[in-house]
């Protein structure tokens, strides 16, 4: 008698959210601490809800805005620089090519716009520098979207960024793959760039 076949068990699209940023803190955590540590950046509070619910009373919670954050000051310098939002999946919902040929009387906006508008909202009110929104697709390398305007600051302090595959969304978004990022950029570099930007 042949055996019935058991259904996979299917993944949550918040489960896989939560993995994947568990995945990141430990990815950025051995890259800002050069392989030492895997524990120094973890998840904000409920993904930066807990810092939205508090904004709505007017409190601000400067560190749990974002998907990330640190637990160990030696990474607070990532964090002053960059509101990190981490997306997983979306293999059917964004499309680069939205950016560019979607009318203009559409009601809503891309993806990557509606993702890129959030997160400088929350910038801002988090008193961070940047945003960084780190994308991995299903069966896809994982990217990031940077301000182009920083990638060009970047840029005069780590070098040209040619040969690295880059792809420009409008005026304001680059997006290359997250490890070609991490390779161009340092933790000491990031150390540099906010001491220079408190001398101004």
């Amino acid at each position: 008698m042949a055996k019935k076949k058991q259904k996979k068990k299917r993944i949550k699209v918040s489960d896989k959210g939560f993995n994947f940023e568990r995945e990141m803190s430990k990815k950025l955590s051995l890259w800002w601490t050069n392989g030492n540590r895997e524990d120094v950046i973890w998840r904000t509070s409920q993904s930066g809800g807990r810092a939205t619910t508090r904004l709505k009373k007017g409190l601000t919670t400067k560190y749990q805005y974002g998907d990330l954050t640190f637990t160990d000051p030696i990474a607070q310098p990532l964090f002053d620089m960059f509101l990190i939002e981490c997306k997983r999946g979306y293999s059917n919902d964004v499309d680069v090519l939205d950016c560019i040929d979607v009318p203009d009387n559409r009601e809503t906006k891309p993806e990557i716009y509606e993702w890129w508008d959030k997160a400088q909202k929350e910038k801002e009110v988090g008193g961070r520098h940047e945003v960084l929104i780190i994308l991995k697709r299903n069966r896809r390398l994982k990217v990031v979207f940077i301000r182009h305007g920083f990638l060009s600051i970047l840029e005069s302090y780590c070098g040209s960024c040619i040969g690295t595959k880059i792809i420009q969304v409008g005026q304001d978004i680059d997006i290359l793959r997250l490890d070609n990022f991490l390779r161009l950029l340092t933790p000491e570099t990031i150390g540099t760039i906010l001491s220079d930007i408190r001398e101004i």
